[in-house]
């Protein structure tokens, strides 16, 4: 059956461009303010249960997930809390979450090495956080927590340039909805992209980088762990330890006559795995790669094994297991590159390392500015997503695609109008639309209908803003998606 409203999210399956050499410095919420998201909220927002931001501005609180039409006898995975947990799912308070697609390489070291792709982390903070790096885009924020920022990793290649290293506030509490919901201080404490399309497109998500339709990785709080191992049904981790410190691994798997259901929990990194104490520490972040069996994770703030808030973790051939501080192939910290200090506190954590030979279908790969425009006012962002829709009774999904435009470039935020436009197949520049942006406007956004087969294989798109009055004008950079 197919899902009646399907929030298509994020597959970044790219090839490596030419590098422009552009030093212009962005503006504005980067390539991935539009995506779907997959959050988990901190304890103080009530009892917890994966929740669904669609992609866009989502202008109401996130929505509980659940699987329209979702059948026990379907291959794909369900993650609502009810069914990956049953009864113990009252005791569960998630800290860490990941599918297994944070598919960020490590060397043997436990450096990035992302060879000839690029990386973004994408992570969120503590409210408590002190934030004091002035550079980083949250800084004075009133709820830092509800925040998620991203960071494309220094040594990235196949992406412009001037995105290399550079940190950018991604999506607000108001993209995300945060503020229609029932705490005045809001705080994410986890993320995950791939859940969105993994869980409302029935595991459709035509590409390399979500390989892993059928896992859930996680931690707990230290309160949960105990919860679930005294629980009135039984211990829920079986003779496992039952620790916050620990990372566990479920499976959707078949359980006979073509049913299937979430398997018991095995222990992916123990404690003594991560270097830590199974009763005093606490995992509150994570961003699994499944297929390689490693991942890169946070704990809370100044526990043994030192204070940076990014780790690696990994199995070496013979079974021992590396626990580092996260670097760049070129040894340049990872935290301090992503404008973090070592006072601040990371509790929600998600990693892209996209694929080589394919654009994405999902979202808009940034790669240069146009050689047309003017050389001047080439720093605005531009975020482009795909979204799916199923009405009724309809055989094909009518798809949009969702389109972002935000910050000024070298331009005082003044009135005028956003113009987009998009070239198919090395063809001419061609209007695709555009929208009114106001001074007091953070972006602006177009929702675009696809009819079928309108374009060629890839089309690229660019944006630029033209104040009232004509001139300057402020450009965006290209971005690329398949249809």
């Amino acid at each position: 059956m197919k899902p009646s409203s399907s929030f298509l999210s994020l597959a970044l399956l790219l090839v490596a461009v030419p590098s422009y050499g552009q030093t212009v410095t962005p503006t504005g919420n980067g390539p991935f303010s539009t995506l779907a998201n997959g959050l988990s909220m901190a304890p103080n927002s009530g009892r917890d249960q994966l929740r669904i931001k669609r992609v866009g501005t989502q202008p109401f609180y996130p929505r509980q997930l659940r699987v329209p039409g979702q059948l026990v006898a379907m291959a794909q995975a369900d993650y609502s809390l009810n069914s990956m947990f049953g009864v113990w799912s009252s005791a569960v308070e998630l800290d860490g979450i990941s599918t297994g697609n944070d598919l960020m390489t490590l060397d043997a070291a436990g450096r990035l090495d992302l060879g000839n792709r690029w990386g973004a982390l994408l992570y969120s903070i503590t409210n408590e956080s002190p934030l004091g790096d002035p550079a980083n885009p949250i800084t004075g924020q009133v709820d830092p927590g509800a925040h998620v920022l991203s960071h494309v990793v220094q040594t990235s290649t196949g992406i412009w340039p001037g995105l290399l290293g550079v940190t950018q506030l991604a999506q607000t509490p108001q993209d995300m909805g945060l503020h229609f919901g029932p705490v005045a201080r809001p705080e994410l404490d986890g993320m995950d992209f791939a859940i969105p399309l993994l869980a409302m497109n029935l595991g459709a998500t035509n590409g390399v980088l979500f390989v892993n339709p059928n896992e859930f990785y996680f931690s707990v709080t230290r309160d949960s762990a105990n919860a679930l191992a005294s629980h009135s049904a039984g211990n829920y981790f079986g003779t496992q330890v039952a620790s916050g410190a620990g990372i566990y691994k479920i499976s959707y798997v078949p359980t006979g006559l073509g049913r299937y259901a979430w398997s018991a929990p095995v222990v992916f990194a123990s404690p003594a795995d991560l270097g830590l104490d199974a009763q005093a520490d606490e995992v509150d972040a994570i961003a699994v790669n499944g297929p390689m069996g490693t991942a890169i994770f946070s704990t809370e703030l100044g526990l043994p094994h030192g204070v940076n808030q990014l780790q690696s973790f990994q199995v070496a051939a013979g079974g021992a297991t590396t626990v580092t501080t996260l670097v760049n192939a070129n040894g340049g910290g990872v935290s301090g590159e992503a404008k973090l200090t070592d006072e601040d506190d990371i509790d929600a954590l998600c990693g892209i390392d996209p694929e080589g030979a394919q654009y994405s279908r999902w979202v808009g790969t940034p790669i240069s500015f146009s050689a047309a425009s003017p050389p001047a006012n080439k720093g605005l962002s531009l975020s482009v997503a795909r979204t799916s829709d199923v009405p009724g009774s309809r055989v094909e999904p009518i798809t949009e695609l969702v389109l972002d435009v935000s910050g000024w470039a070298d331009l005082a935020p003044m009135d005028g109008v956003v113009e987009f436009f998009y070239a198919s197949s090395g063809g001419p520049w061609q209007g695709l639309g555009s929208t009114p942006r106001l001074a007091t406007d953070d972006k602006a956004s177009l929702r675009y209908y696809v009819p079928p087969t309108t374009f060629g294989r890839t089309i690229t798109i660019t944006a630029h803003f033209i104040p009232t009055g004509g001139v300057p004008r402020a450009w965006s950079w290209e971005s690329i998606i398949e249809l």
